[in-house]
């Protein structure tokens, strides 16, 4: 990952972790059908990915990511919702209803996740992973806590390269 020297890169972890984390609560807690505010959110969310200085193709790769996942698990809620149908859907014998409410969770699942990813993939882009356990250890989080997502975080990086080793041996014993 390239670091540039952006406004958003200088900043304290801690006042990054408290701004992305009150964005994203106000983000969770606005009601889908207040559509102006998700607006107003994503163009905040887009003057600090222009402060950071990440690049947009850098933003949309890590996003599609992130977002088949969140579709993946949403793309069902439609149908499983109950309330006013105002679709229906007869594939053979099945015959699935789309409900006004259904569509309304979906909206609202892929709307405030859609943002929150976003709102992520920046704040990852712009702190490393030891500044961002700095933070927390400034916030004065259980020690415990921060020690085991360090180790995670080195040993994560550990197993993939020893799945990497295994793959090779593997591919040159056959």
């Amino acid at each position: 990952m390239r670091f540039s020297n952006s406004l958003l890169e200088c900043l304290d972890p801690r006042s990054k972790i408290i701004s992305f984390l009150s964005i994203t609560l106000c983000m969770i807690l606005t009601p889908i059908t207040r559509l102006k505010d998700f607006g107003l959110y994503f163009l905040l969310i887009l003057a600090i990915s222009f402060l950071s200085r990440v690049t947009p193709r850098q933003i949309l790769r890590r996003m599609c990511i992130l977002m088949l996942f969140v579709l993946f698990i949403a793309i069902f809620v439609p149908f499983v919702k109950e309330g006013q149908v105002c679709w229906s859907l007869k594939i053979g014998y099945w015959k699935m209803d789309v409900t006004y409410e259904g569509a309304w969770t979906f909206l609202n699942i892929i709307v405030k996740s859609g943002l929150s990813i976003l709102l992520l993939v920046i704040a990852s882009s712009t702190t490393t992973f030891p500044d961002f356990l700095h933070g927390l250890d400034l916030f004065r989080l259980p020690r415990l806590l921060v020690i085991l997502m360090s180790f995670m975080y080195r040993y994560i990086f550990v197993l993939l390269d020893e799945a990497k080793r295994l793959m090779r041996a593997r591919s040159l014993r056959y």
